[in-house]
């Protein structure tokens, strides 16, 4: 537990340093006094789960129940007020008790403070820790009713599970131009479902109201080098997320590379892939990829962003 406690902080943190991609509905916060605030900024979450579970907190205020997650950026001068929950959690010898606050400078609770403090029965286990950390409100990202039919109709090309569904020639079109240089652009959906199958019931139960999702990123080429940013829709357009602070969800890169072939595992889902990926290395090969992305040594993963995939299931 105190793994998953510190991993959880990491992750936040490198969330907040590192560059980020903003997609589909998700919004920026920042740590601060809030001068004003609306009653309706939080929507409750549909579960009757409450206490830690995976990524997230589920909050218990007022009767209804909210979900949270670890916020990385600190502010010195917060103000915790009223403890307004508590729970435990058992994992072999030790015990973690955590103690929710509110904070006087978030009177909507958008951010709440946690502490928490591990009990040790074995004391050749040593001491345990005491941990003070911010949780954040999360809101529900689910793409809203009719969006994917919106976006197709708006000439994205489509990647559902996965897997192109819609505007294949499009694709097409945009290699076409790019590798004779000429300049140009094209717009990309990923959008995937949830499905019990195959997903433990406490994961399903802690994400469910962020499916439908659904991520847009426009993608151009200048003739020198190509520019991802992600999208949002505002009414009938569609606007690039901008900076914010160290925040920069637009990225450069110098090839635009095609990588096809078998799966490795006999258990795979599909028979052949047919993969175009951002690289600034050209002579990089897909499993070079694969190795680095599930590597556990600092410094060998290789950045690379997949901007279109089709599989051929069995």
């Amino acid at each position: 537990m105190r793994k998953e406690v510190q991993m959880r902080k990491a992750v936040a943190l490198m969330t907040t340093i590192c560059t980020v991609i903003l997609l589909c509905s998700c919004s920026k916060y920042t740590v601060g006094p809030k001068t004003e605030e609306k009653d309706d900024m939080k929507t409750p979450y549909d579960t009757e789960m409450t206490g830690s579970h995976g990524d997230y907190f589920f909050i218990p205020i007022d009767g209804k129940i909210f979900r949270y997650g670890y916020f990385s950026a600190w502010e010195e001068k917060l103000t915790k007020t009223e403890l307004i929950y508590e729970f435990n959690e058992e994992e072999f010898d030790r015990i973690y008790e955590y103690k929710i606050y509110r904070l006087a400078e978030y009177p909507n609770d958008t951010v709440l403070y946690c502490l928490t403090d591990e009990k040790v029965t074995d004391p050749t286990d040593g001491p345990g820790f005491h941990d003070e950390s911010l949780i954040r409100y999360m809101p529900n990202t689910k793409a809203g009713e009719n969006e994917l039919e919106i976006t197709m109709e708006s000439g994205f090309v489509v990647m559902k599970n996965g897997s192109v569904t819609h505007g294949k020639d499009a694709w097409m079109d945009f290699i076409q131009k790019t590798q004779a240089g000429e300049s140009a652009s094209i717009r990309t959906c990923r959008y995937y479902t949830l499905s019990k199958k195959g997903t433990s019931a406490d994961y399903y139960e802690s994400v469910k109201e962020d499916y439908p999702a659904l991520y847009l990123n426009e993608l151009k080429y200048d003739g020198t080098q190509y520019v991802l940013s992600p999208l949002h829709r505002e009414g009938d357009e569609y606007i690039v997320y901008e900076q914010v602070g160290y925040d920069n969800p637009t990225s450069s890169w110098k090839y635009l590379v095609h990588f096809t072939g078998e799966p490795d595992s006999p258990t795979a889902l599909f028979t052949y892939y047919d993969k175009y990926v951002l690289l600034n290395d050209e002579t990089v090969t897909w499993e070079q990829l694969l190795r680095g992305l599930y590597s556990s040594t600092f410094g060998n993963h290789i950045p690379f962003e997949e901007v279109y995939c089709e599989y051929t299931w069995k």
